[in-house]
């Protein structure tokens, strides 16, 4: 290999992580989005995953989560498939399934990059992140919504006494 085949091998692998990078960015993006909920999010970033991709064109993915299924619009499954779980809280809580419609490698054992299964990876990483504190989020507006509930609704009257104990220094509240 010349000096200049090698530059260009160099440029086109730098143009595949550069896509790899744009892909993650713009996953972080829309988690970012206070406004956008699970389903939504997920329905997004479904779509963004084959952009970072070697073969965008002949790819397609599917994340499932909560016994939903988003999809690509040009989903469909092959024998050329990349996986990843999603885990949350140490328990597989849903998945990422790529795959390539047809295959693209000489190599006939996997058309996927290395790096292609790093980037599944990272995105089933931070998907799994993004859960548990979308679910934690939502866990704690019930909650308070219940608390305010039973507060507002009540007949009684709440009294609030306060008093100190001497020993161990510690303070003590009745209701």
């Amino acid at each position: 290999m010349n000096r200049d085949e090698g530059i260009e091998k160099t440029k086109r692998e730098l143009q595949e992580r550069v896509k790899e990078l744009n892909c993650l960015y713009h996953i972080s993006e829309i988690m970012d989005k206070r406004e956008l909920d699970i389903h939504d999010t997920l329905e997004s970033v479904v779509k963004i995953i084959p952009e970072g991709l070697q073969y965008p064109e002949f790819a397609c993915a599917s994340i499932i989560f909560d016994n939903k299924n988003f999809k690509t619009d040009n989903f469909c499954k092959t024998e050329w498939r990349l996986s990843a779980d999603i885990v949350m809280k140490d328990m597989k809580a849903g998945v990422i399934d790529v795959y390539y419609v047809q295959n693209i490698s000489e190599d006939y054992e996997s058309p996927f990059l290395q790096e292609e299964r790093k980037l599944i990876n990272a995105v089933a990483d931070r998907l799994g992140t993004y859960l548990e504190r979308k679910i934690t989020e939502e866990e704690l507006r019930n909650s308070e919504k219940k608390f305010r509930d039973i507060f507002n609704n009540s007949g009684g009257c709440y009294f609030h006494y306060r008093f100190k104990r001497q020993y161990a220094g510690s303070e003590r509240c009745c209701l």
